[in-house]
This record gives C-alpha cells, sequence and structure tokens, in this order.
C-alpha cells in the first residue's frame, strides 16, 4: 500500500463537542501533511481540506484507534 489511514479527533472525552476523522497520508508521512476526511461535519456533506489548512479543528492523533 501506499497510503495510510489514521484517525484522528479534536475535543476528545467532550461529551457535544468531540469530533472525529480519517487522514490519509502517503505511508510513512506525517498526519499535518495529511488530507482530512470528515463526513459528519456538513450534515453528510462530505467535507475533505489537507489537514495544516482545516482551521475549524484543532486534531490530535488517536493512535488508541489506529486503523488495521
Amino acid at each position: 500500500r501506499d497510503y495510510a489511514f489514521h484517525l484522528v479527533g479534536a475535543n476528545i472525552g467532550e461529551y457535544f463537542s468531540e469530533h472525529n476523522a480519517l487522514v490519509i497520508v502517503v505511508k510513512g508521512g506525517k498526519i499535518e501533511n495529511g488530507i482530512i476526511i470528515d463526513p459528519w461535519r456538513n450534515s453528510g456533506k462530505l467535507y475533505f481540506s489537507k489537514v495544516k489548512n482545516d482551521t475549524k479543528y484543532r486534531w490530535s492523533h488517536r493512535m488508541d484507534r489506529e486503523c488495521p
């Protein structure tokens, strides 16, 4: 595989504001250089962007919930 998939989250542990998404990176690449895929943000309309250009959330890598 040429790509890796990572789960990220914002406001972790906050019941009403926790938000999770998927980041796709080149294998061995950094999360900050990936593309965020966020199906929840716009009520079902898929959002995608470079992680570093997404200013709505401060994302944290969810290593405890890694994709296989």
